[in-house]
C-alpha cells in the first residue's frame, strides 16, 4: 500500500497491490516544466525516462522557476501530480517548512531517497530530520552534483565551510551510500569528506541525443557563430569568455542564453562588453527552454563554456551530440576533445590557448570544420555507454533500496 499526501487530508491511498517498481523519493528547488535552474532538472528527469520500466521517482519541488516571484500556470500544487515518467508535488512556496517536510516523508511508504546536492535547502532539511530520527529511516543515496568541485566551494566559501565543519560534527551525512558522476567528482568528495566508499556512475543523456546529422548551419571562412547557454554566474565563468573572445581577429557573433543568478557579475560583464572590439558582436537573448536547445545549437558553430567546473554538463553533452564542438575549461569530464576534433579543453591558466581554439575555427573553411562537427557526435557517441548506465543505476538502486 502507498499512500500520498493531499492537501490537508493528508494521507490518501492511491495505489494498491503488490508493489514491483522501487517507489524512490527525491527533492529538487526547481523542476519541469521549469528550465532555469540548468543540469539538475535534466539529471531526473533522464533518469525518470530511462528508467521508467524500473522505478519511480516522487520529485517534491518548488511552484516555480528558479528566480521567478510567480507559480507555474496551469499545475496544481499541493498534490501529487503524475507526468509522463514520474510524479511530482508541487510545494507552495509559503507552505515550504521542515515541519511540512516531514509530514510528506512520514506520511508516504518509499523505499528509498535520492538527495540531490550536498548543500541544497531540501538536503540539509532532510538530513537533520534524520539526524533527529523524526522520519522514517529510509536507505540514503547522495549524489553531490558538482557542490565540492574546487569552483563551486570558492564561492561563498566562509559559509560553505563552516556549514560542513559543523555538519561533520554533527553526523549529518553518516549512513549515506554516496554517488558521483564523474572521477574528478569522485575525487573532490573524497578530498572534503574522507569517503572511500563512493560509487560512480555518469549522468544519463537526454534521450534524443544522439539523432541525425540535420546541421543547419554552414560556416564561412573567417566568421564564426559562437555560443554561450547557462546561467550567468562566477562559477560558469562568462566574463572569462568574453575576455578571450576580444582577442580573436574576423567576425565572431557571440550568442548568450542563460537566466541571471548574480547581477554584479552579469553587470560587469556588460561593462567588458561594451569596449569589446567591434569584430565581435555580443548579444543576450535571456533563459532558454529546454526544447529550444537543439534548434538553438543547430544554428551555432561552437560552444563556449569556460567553467570552473562541472560534475557532468549537460549543455555539454546536447553540444556535441548535434555535432557543435565545444570550448571548455579542463574542470569537466569531457576530456582529450582536440585528440577527437571535437573541440578543445583547456586550462583556465592558459587564456590564450582559448583565443587560439577560436582563431582557429574562425579561419576554417566549410570543408575544415564539418570535420569537427562530425567528430563532436563519433566522440559523444564513443564515450557514452548508455545502456551500461542503466544497468548501474538499477543495479544500485535495487542492491540500496531492498537490502
Amino acid at each position: 500500500m502507498l499512500k500520498f499526501m493531499n492537501g490537508r487530508n493528508i494521507c490518501k491511498t492511491i495505489v494498491l497491490g503488490v508493489e514491483v517498481i522501487l517507489k524512490i523519493l527525491t527533492f529538487n528547488g526547481v523542476y519541469l516544466p521549469g528550465y532555469k535552474a540548468g543540469g539538475p532538472i535534466r539529471s531526473l528527469a533522464n533518469l525518470a525516462s530511462h528508467l521508467k520500466d524500473d522505478i519511480e521517482l516522487y520529485i517534491l519541488t518548488r511552484d516555480r522557476d528558479a528566480g521567478d516571484t510567480e507559480p507555474y500556470e496551469n499545475i496544481e500544487f499541493n498534490k501529487w501530480v503524475k507526468l509522463t515518467n514520474e510524479h511530482v508535488f508541487y510545494q507552495k512556496e509559503k507552505e515550504m517548512s521542515i515541519f511540512t517536510l516531514r509530514r510528506i516523508i512520514n506520511c508516504n511508504d518509499y523505499h528509498g531517497v535520492l538527495l540531490n546536492g550536498i548543500l541544497s535547502e531540501y538536503t540539509i532539511r532532510y538530513l537533520l530530520l534524520r539526524r533527529l530520527k523524526l522520519i522514517k529511516s529510509k536507505p540514503t543515496i547522495i549524489m553531490p552534483h558538482g557542490d565540492l568541485s574546487r569552483g563551486a566551494l570558492s564561492l561563498k566559501n566562509k559559509k560553505k565551510s563552516i556549514y560542513l565543519k559543523i555538519a561533520k560534527i554533527l553526523g549529518l551525512y553518516d549512513g549515506l551510500v554516496w554517488l558521483a558522476t564523474s572521477d574528478s567528482e569522485k575525487n573532490d568528495t573524497l578530498k572534503v569528506f574522507g569517503r572511500k566508499d563512493i560509487v560512480t556512475i555518469p549522468n544519463l543523456p537526454y534521450h534524443s541525443s544522439q539523432n541525425g546529422n540535420d546541421f543547419i548551419n554552414i560556416k564561412e571562412k573567417g566568421n564564426l557563430d559562437v555560443i554561450y547557454i547557462s546561467r550567468i554566474t562566477k562559477v560558469k565563468n562568462l566574463l572569462f569568455a568574453l575576455k578571450v573572445l576580444n582577442d580573436v581577429k574576423g567576425y565572431v557573433n557571440f550568442n548568450i542564453y542563460g537566466p541571471i543568478s548574480d547581477n554584479d557579475y552579469w553587470n560587469s560583464c556588460q561593462k567588458f562588453i561594451s569596449s569589446m572590439n567591434r569584430n565581435i558582436k555580443v548579444k543576450y537573448h535571456g533563459s532558454l527552454p529546454h526544447e529550444k536547445v537543439k534548434l538553438v545549437f543547430k544554428r551555432s558553430d561552437v560552444l563556449l563554456l569556460p567553467t570552473l567546473g562541472e560534475n557532468y554538463g549537460h549543455v555539454i553533452v546536447e553540444a556535441l551530440s548535434v555535432g557543435v564542438p565545444v570550448i571548455i575549461s579542463d574542470q569537466t569530464p569531457w576530456r582529450n576533445l582536440s585528440l577527437r576534433n571535437a573541440g578543445w579543453d583547456i586550462p583556465l591558466e592558459n587564456e590564450n590557448g582559448y583565443a587560439n581554439a577560436i582563431q582557429t575555427l574562425v579561419d576554417m573553411d566549410k570543408e575544415e570544420f564539418l570535420k569537427f562537427k562530425f567528430g563532436a557526435k563519433k566522440y559523444l557517441k564513443e564515450v557514452q555507454k548508455v545502456s551500461e548506465t542503466k544497468e548501474a543505476y538499477t543495479k544500485l538502486f535495487k542492491e540500496t533500496y531492498t537490502s
